[in-house]
């Protein structure tokens, strides 16, 4: 199954707004074409965020209320 970035996520705007998303992950291991990673904050030091920012794949971060 697989979904428009903005219909997960309504506050994604701009070109990353139509990505499709195939996958979700807290594991930044686990990134890959269509993953969103979710960085959950207070759940690990040192987290894996900046890793998978570095990856050569299309992100538009979002921060939850």
């Amino acid at each position: 199954m697989s979904a428009r970035l903005a219909d997960l996520f309504p506050e994604a705007t701009g070109p990353a707004a139509d990505l499709t998303v195939s996958d979700l992950t807290a594991d930044s291991r686990q990134v890959a074409t269509g993953t969103v990673f979710v960085a959950v904050p207070g759940t690990k030091s040192g987290s894996g965020a900046p890793r998978a920012m570095r990856r050569d794949e299309p992100r538009s971060p979002c921060r939850g209320q």
